[in-house]
């Protein structure tokens, strides 16, 4: 599926977790991850290695932007590491979310990104305009005093730098950064942005961010194809 950028938006989730230990710090934001429907199944997904350090059970993702309640999960998944070569490819994570635990009013609101199994990745060449978004850590606002987070989502915008050292990834090249820097962003959907004949910006996705640093003006992200393989076989189980 392609969409607007009100889409990107509304499908983007910050990783928010609590922290148990220490009451004056009650919450952080370590990533960012996004909602996505695939084969009528829900999930979120992020880069694993933003878990790292964190259980599972401490993760709190938001059901909307304008909601304060928690998406339900099901069940985690990680794919199956056969290979060494491929861990970049395999840096990712994906909870399924259990819709029939939620009450019909946070239903309504998810937003998700739309993905059929027939989905391709577009033709990329050089230069290609590319787009994330997500939540980098420098950039949010925590108020301890008040228990509130002031969550910040920040655009960013690459071209296409070609295949990534890294199997099943492709990189970027960095041109519009306006966050101090990367760490946050792993777990960011990417899009490939196009025009439609009345001007307005069409985005579809092709990927997600799972490292890159602003000093290299270099950023790398699965192919999406790849993070749709593994949710295929965690299906047809």
């Amino acid at each position: 599926m392609s969409g607007t950028h009100d889409d990107v938006v509304a499908c983007v989730r910050p990783l928010l977790f609590e922290n148990k230990e220490f009451d004056d710090y009650p919450y952080s934001v370590q990533s960012t991850g996004f909602l996505l429907r695939y084969q009528s199944t829900l999930f979120v997904i992020t880069a694993k290695h933003a878990l790292k350090g964190r259980k599972p059970s401490e993760l709190f993702v938001l059901s909307s932007a304008t909601a304060d309640t928690a998406l339900p999960f099901l069940e985690m998944g990680v794919p199956n590491a056969m290979l060494e070569e491929h861990q970049d490819a395999l840096d990712f994570v994906y909870f399924r979310i259990a819709e029939e635990r939620m009450n019909p009013q946070d239903v309504s609101r998810l937003a998700p990104w739309w993905v059929e199994p027939e989905n391709g990745m577009s033709q990329l060449s050089s230069n290609d305009i590319l787009y994330f978004r997500g939540h980098p850590w420098l950039d949010q606002d925590i108020d301890y005093e008040n228990r509130r987070i002031s969550l910040r989502s920040m655009d960013s915008s690459a071209f296409y730098h070609g295949a990534s050292i890294f199997p099943n990834c492709h990189s970027m090249r960095l041109h519009e950064i306006h966050a101090k820097t990367l760490d946050g962003f792993s777990g960011s959907p990417v899009f490939k942005v196009t025009w439609k004949k009345t001007g307005e910006k069409h985005f579809k996705m092709i990927g997600m961010v799972i490292r890159g640093t602003i000093e290299s003006g270099i950023a790398h992200f699965t192919d999406i194809r790849w993070i749709l393989g593994c949710l295929d076989y965690y299906l047809a189980r």
